[in-house]
This record gives C-alpha cells, structure tokens and sequence, in this order.
C-alpha cells in the first residue's frame, strides 16, 4: 500500500578524448538458465549469461570491462599501450555526497546508503598472461561539486597493457585472486521442503549436491537432468560447473516419507563418475542393473534399505542403482580408494551381502551380533561387485559413520556402547585405548590396508558421551595425519597441546557438550594434537 522508490547512481565517462562506444557481452557461459516464478507464465527457459560487458575503446587504446567473479564484481579500466591513463575521467550522477575514506574508498552517499569502491588496484600483464604489480596504486581524485572522480598514476612499462581493478584485487604472479570471505553463497530449492545432506568436489572443480526434497521437479532448480522418480518425497543429485553453474539436476528414489542421502563421493581420471550412498523404506526404487555389478531389487521388510547408486558426471544419466542389505540398515558414508574403488559405511540390524569375488588376503571377517544394530564396512571393485565387508561391534548399540582412504589405507570411524570391539595397538607409540566405560557411547578409529586387514584400533574419547557426525573424519593428503571432530559430554579427554592453540578446559556441562578435535600422526598414529573446542 505505500509507493516504491528507486534511487539510481550513474557512472559514465568524460573528457575531450571521450569516444562513447556500445557495450559488447562477450564470452558467453555454457549453460542456460530457465525460470519457473508465477509471472514468468509457462516458464521462460534457455536464457544465456555471460561472463563479462566490455565497453571497447572509451577512450583511444583504452578499455572497460564489468564482470564478477566468483569474489565479488569488478570494473577494470584496461589502458593499452599507446593509450594515456590521463584521459580517464569518471563521472558519477545521482548520489547525494561523495568522498574518500582513510583507506582510499571512494565512499558515495545514496538515499542515506554508502555505496564503496575500493580503491583501485594497478597491475600490468605480459603477452602470458602473468600479472606484475606497480609500486603505487591509482588513487581516486574526486571533485564531489562535478561529481567527476580521476585517478593518480606514477610510472609503469608503457609497453605493456596497465589495468586499474576496481573489486577483489588479483593474484600478483597469475592464478585465482584470494580474498577472506564468502566466495558464493545461495539459496537451492524450491517451494516445499529441501534438505542438502551431501556434496563432494572432483579434481576439476565440478561439484556435486545431493539431498532431499518435497518440491516438484518444475520448480526445483534444473537446466538438464533426468526425472528418474518423482514422489511426495524425492531424492536429487545436483551438478555445479567449476564456476558454480548449474548444470543438470536428477530427480530419483522411491514412494516414502523416508529416504534420504547421506553421502556423495567422485571417482576422478579416464573414466569419471559420482557415487551417492544413502537410506530408504521405499518399494518402488527404480533400481537399475549394468549387468556386472552388484545388484538386489528386493525391497525392505522392515525398517530401511541402504542404497547406492552411480551416475555418469556429464548429464547424470543413472548407471546403477541398488538397495543395500534389507533389515533396518543405513549407508551412512561412501568415499573412492586410490584405486578408484567404492567403499562404503553404515549400520545394520540384518545381516549384509558378502564378498561376491574371492576374499582378499588378510581382510577381516568379524561376526554379526544380531541382538542390536553392528557397524559395517564394505570395499567394492572397479565393476562395482563387494570385494570384502565385515561388521564392526560387540554386544551393544554400533555403527560406522565415516570412511576416508589415502594412498594405501583406509580409515573408518563411528560409535558404540559395547564395551570392546575388536580393536588392535600397532605399537610404536600409537593412541590406543582397548576399553571404555559402560553405559555411555565412545568413539572408535580403525585402519585398515586396501586388503581389509586392520593395521590399528582404538575407542576414542572420556568417560561421558562422545559422538562425532557424518563429516568428522578426514586425511590430510601431505602427511596422512588423521584428523576426527566432533561434540563430547567428557570433561576428563587426555588433551595434548601440539605446537599452536589448544584449550585444556571442558567449556560443557552435564547437558551442554563441548567441540573437541584429535589429531593422529601420520606415520605411527600417535595422538599429537588434542584440544576442546568451544
């Protein structure tokens, strides 16, 4: 009921050497977007983008380009050789008041708003593209009664194209600019309720979302894909470009108030694809057999089904699609060896599938305790066909929640109130704690070969509850430490304080947890680094 007001800010060019040019897009993006809002109608779709405006010749030898990157968006003033820096002359319309702060912003005021430029980066390039930093930079020279703004310049190689960047500064020596902050940031989904569990990124930067959802396909965010199933409930696996474009979106799953995926992993090199573990009480699955690899079209008859599913990464076209075990069983992680091989995490109530090839040397075989639900672990082959599982638990309430796998071993943590488990000390001064107290849940670590033969095994944690999520456990790539976080109820953990912060002190109460991280070397599995957090 009250009128909207728009208050417009200008920026154009002046001077006597002004040329005026058109404005030209160039580079158009590779993907389309399509728009499903009420006023679009039947929907508007393959709408291009582009990566950048440039305004040729404002000036002789001189150009402007607009873009954003995936930092922020830029303006940057290109002066060719043979072009004069002198000439440039901005001329800014409709705010109310202009100046520079002390760290050289231009600050301009607008119906009671701060619009800020930085100031202005200067830098050159060679014919390879390597970017060389000046020793000054341009500094805005602004006549707020004219509301023109010019810029200072000292010297520079004129042989060489010098470019004045309004935005996230560049990388000096060529590469990726880096600023601290959010990069991207969105909202995904659409008018019912969505749930984002999952993601992963290959090696070439593509990114890969899955989860959950209650919005119908037309509405949900798409360019290509595929409807495998669509359901009051449905699943989706969603696939980003390196520069955050969508680029296809798959619908699938079954008929159930209950599915959901849990986890996302990418088999990189010659023959690329995206791997999906997760959980349902759907009948319906739409599974899908290539013929070699492991297959059960069986639905659950009682509680859930794990399952697993591979997609191909260019349009996720669904290669293989399969419940998981058939009594109460969850596929909690799923991640990709060094030689391209699905492993996968959960808990189960049933007893799982097994070894479909023969059984790898050494790989265990512990037993199934069917009196409450075991951790499982599960190693296939490149054609997708178990090559080892075993369950991993005692007497009590178990499971595996993470699984990690560098270079030749594969780590594998979850949690559990039985009282032992089978657990191994390696020696050579690794963490090792055989026991926990009974009664409240612990953690535990194992490492295995990529035969499935455990090489060490602990319980992690104090004498109250301690619990680590789904996203807990991770391997650095350089020094293969292990790394394990999460929430704990134990004021009395064994803190060591490595060599930067730590924090001794449990910050919890008796229903308040603390944060807590542990850090397990490389090579001997020592615990080097553990502190509370929070």
């Amino acid at each position: 009921g009250t009128p909207d007001t728009l208050h417009r800010l200008d920026i154009s060019f002046s001077g006597e050497n002004f040329l005026a040019p058109d404005a030209s897009a160039t580079v158009i993006k590779g993907s389309h977007k399509n728009f499903y809002l009420p006023h679009c109608g039947s929907g508007i779709t393959h709408v291009p983008g582009y990566n950048r405006i440039v305004y040729p010749g404002i000036y002789p030898d001189i150009d402007m380009h607009l873009y954003c990157g995936s930092r922020g968006q830029k303006m940057a003033i290109v002066i060719r050789p043979g072009g004069d820096p002198n000439d440039v002359r901005l001329v800014l319309s409709g705010q109310d008041h202009m100046e520079l702060d002390v760290f050289g912003n231009l600050r301009i005021l607008l119906a009671d708003k701060w619009i800020v430029l930085p100031e202005a980066v200067a830098y050159q390039y060679d014919q390879n593209n390597t970017i060389t930093p000046v020793n000054w930079t341009a500094e805005y020279v602004p006549n707020n009664n004219t509301g023109q703004v010019g810029f200072t310049f000292s010297t520079y190689d004129t042989n060489k194209p010098l470019v004045l960047l309004i935005g996230p500064p560049p990388f000096f020596g060529g590469g990726e600019p880096y600023t601290d902050g959010v990069c991207w940031s969105t909202y995904f989904g659409g008018t019912g309720h969505d749930n984002a569990y999952a993601q992963a990124i290959g090696n070439d930067g593509n990114h890969y979302l899955a989860g959950q959802t209650q919005s119908p396909y037309q509405d949900f965010p798409h360019t290509e894909g595929t409807v495998y199933f669509e359901s009051i409930q449905s699943l989706f696996l969603a696939a980003f470009n390196s520069t955050d474009e969508l680029t296809w979106t798959d619908y699938f799953g079954g008929t159930s108030q209950y599915q959901q995926c849990s986890s996302v992993a990418v088999r990189t090199g010659v023959d690329p694809k995206i791997f999906v573990g997760g959980s349902t009480d759907a009948m319906d699955i739409p599974w899908v057999d290539d013929g070699t690899a492991y297959i059960d079209n069986s639905a659950p008859n009682t509680f859930t089904n794990g399952l697993l599913a591979r997609f191909e990464v260019v349009d996720g076209l669904m290669e293989w699609f399969t419940y998981f075990g058939n009594n109460g069983v969850s596929v909690n992680n799923v991640t990709i060896d060094a030689s391209g091989r699905l492993l996968a995490v959960g808990s189960t109530n049933g007893e799982l599938p097994q070894h479909q090839v023969p059984l790898p040397p050494g790989a265990e075989q512990w037993p199934f305790h069917n009196n409450n639900p075991d951790g499982w672990v599960a190693l296939f082959n490149l054609d997708e066909q178990i090559l080892w599982s075993t369950y991993i638990g005692e007497s009590e309430w178990d499971d595996a929640m993470n699984v990690r796998s560098w270079g030749s071993k594969i780590i594998v943590s979850g949690q559990t109130y039985s009282p032992s488990i089978d657990n191994l000390n390696p020696g050579n001064g690794a963490y090792w704690r055989p026991s926990h107290p009974v009664g409240d849940q612990d953690l535990y670590i194992k490492e295995f070969d990529l035969n499935g033969d455990q090489l060490w095994g602990t319980f992690v944690g104090g004498s109250g509850y301690d619990g680590a999520g789904a996203h807990g456990l991770d391997i650095c790539e350089l020094t293969r430490d292990v790394f394990l976080v999460g929430a704990t109820m134990s004021d009395d953990l064994d803190i060591v304080p490595g060599d930067g912060w730590y924090d001794d002190s449990f910050g919890g109460g008796t229903d308040i947890p603390d944060g807590f991280v542990y850090q397990f070397d490389g090579a001997d599995r020592n615990d080097e680094w553990v502190s509370y957090v929070g």
